[in-house]
């Protein structure tokens, strides 16, 4: 790159004292029904229900389905990719958590922030005014021009688009990651072209005030995906060293989310290095099996676990729990968070003993809608729910003396499930665990141990904190499988 357009100034609110920050490819998702056209996918050599980058036979239908979505009418313009759809789907966590919060608890609320970067065109606008009025705000970066040989009209230098064709329940996704492919962010370029460093000094300097006094620092969250990752190898380290570094301000350092994406990502070893170290990494079923898989095959399991007691695993366990199972014990820190359709959610402690499940509730077949970003949806759910609980224990750390076993919460977090279960209307949910119950009360005691600047989310986090930002970012897919093209209601 010979120039850019740094990122704008932060929206909002006015300044906040923590943030949740996206890093991916910005995409602009093109959600059109297909049932009446069948023959579609012959015509472009397109396998159903499959994910492909664009090629050059894809062009002719990128191209259609542009221009029928600036005419409006058949197709549906949303934002799209892993990282937006869950900042989104954080957003409106977060939104109806308020509805059972204080008016305290409520103001204590993160900054959703956006890194991608666009084209100047229509679609580059319409992802700015979609994520803003969901909540989150737009950090883009215009991708600089390449020379008068390139034509800026060009798929490769416009905003980058999905093309989701929904024929019955099925998805068949064309992505043309156009401009936003990557914005190389390992600072290497000098001034003219800012690294992950400069822009997050940009963006804290932005959004992040001095607490008050009594005001505990709030926790500031990144979210990456794997395939913005593999295409900015040196940019993905850049954000992994930030997120492992302590705060100036004193606060817990930065947590890393990592969703692994797809499966074939996960033979890569920049994906691996940063699955080992993420805060919290996310998989479905097929990728974490091949996940497991490839370490396996690598001797990474038998060089992790070269200082520890082996361990036998029950014979009873399913693939997938051994899957998740083996990856958490070789994880360095954090969480393991793995999908698994429509039958659970299994998560595990790295180093831990054993994977444990949540049900996902049954889903009435006749309130399906369609599955584009329910899996996006559910990380989102999560981590806002994670993230509520996460600031709580900061606070309570930083306070003296910790709250006593038995005592209530402020509610901010209890609010969020309740708040969920009710859009998702129908699904039973269980209460959720005090925040301060006893083991996390017992925890807060180590705070002071080196462990938890290695691993905060892993010391301060408990089981029950991570059952129940599951159940919450199940209830979020379950609104989002009910809507066309991962939205969701104000």
């Amino acid at each position: 790159p010979s120039a850019a357009t740094p990122p704008g100034p932060v929206s909002g609110l006015g300044p906040r004292r923590a943030m949740i920050v996206g890093v991916d490819q910005a995409l602009l998702d093109l959600v059109v029904q297909v049932d009446a056209d069948p023959g579609i996918f012959e015509r472009f050599d397109l396998e159903r229900n499959t994910q492909c980058l664009a090629e050059a036979r894809h062009t002719p239908l990128l191209e259609d389905l542009l221009a029928r979505a600036e005419e409006g009418g058949t197709v549906r313009k949303t934002p799209g990719g892993v990282v937006a759809n869950s900042l989104r789907a954080a957003a409106f966590t977060l939104r109806h958590a308020d509805a059972g919060s204080t008016a305290g608890a409520a103001a204590r609320r993160p900054e959703l922030n956006f890194f991608g970067m666009v084209g100047s065109d229509p679609s580059a606008e319409r992802l700015r005014q979609e994520l803003s009025k969901a909540g989150v705000d737009p950090m883009f970066t215009m991708k600089p021009r390449g020379g008068t040989s390139q034509d800026p009209n060009s798929l490769s230098e416009r905003t980058g688009v999905c093309c989701c064709l929904i024929a019955g329940k099925e998805r068949t996704m064309v992505t043309e990651l156009g401009a936003g492919r990557t914005m190389e962010l390992h600072g290497n370029h000098g001034p003219e072209w800012p690294g992950w460093d400069a822009r997050m000094r940009d963006a804290e300097a932005a959004v992040v005030s001095a607490p008050g006094p009594g005001q505990a620092k709030l926790p500031i969250m990144v979210i990456l995906s794997a395939f913005y990752a593999q295409a900015d190898v040196e940019g993905a380290k850049a954000i992994q060293r930030w997120c492992q570094q302590p705060r100036e301000d004193g606060g817990p350092r930065p947590l890393l989310a990592l969703a692994i994406s797809a499966e074939w990502c996960c033979r890569l070893p920049a994906i691996q290095d940063l699955a080992r170290t993420a805060d919290f990494l996310f998989a479905n079923q097929p990728e974490i099996e091949e996940l497991a898989a490839s370490l396996r095959e690598s001797g990474a399991f038998a060089q992790a676990s070269a200082s520890k007691e082996p361990k036998t695993l029950p014979e009873s366990l399913s693939i997938s729990e051994c899957a998740i199972t083996a990856v958490a014990q070789w994880k360095a820190n954090g969480w393991v968070i793995a999908t698994r359709g429509s039958h659970s959610v299994g998560f595990m402690r790295a180093a831990g003993e054993e994977a444990l499940m949540v049900p996902v509730p049954r889903l009435p077949p006749e309130e399906f809608v369609d599955d584009v970003g329910a899996g996006d949806s559910f990380m989102g759910g999560f981590l806002g729910t994670v993230w509520l609980a996460f600031a709580e224990r900061s606070a309570a750390l930083a306070s003296a003396p910790p709250k006593a076993p038995g005592s209530t919460s402020s509610g901010c977090f209890g609010g969020c499930l309740e708040a969920l279960a009710r859009q998702a209307s129908g699904a039973a949910r269980e209460p959720l665990l005090a925040a301060s119950e006893a083991p996390a009360a017992k925890r807060l005691k180590i705070g002071q141990d080196e462990g938890l600047s290695k691993d905060p989310a892993g010391v301060l986090l408990t089981e029950s904190d991570i059952e129940a930002a599951c159940k919450a970012g199940i209830a979020t897919a379950a609104v989002c499988l009910r809507s066309v093209g991962c939205q969701f209601p104000p």
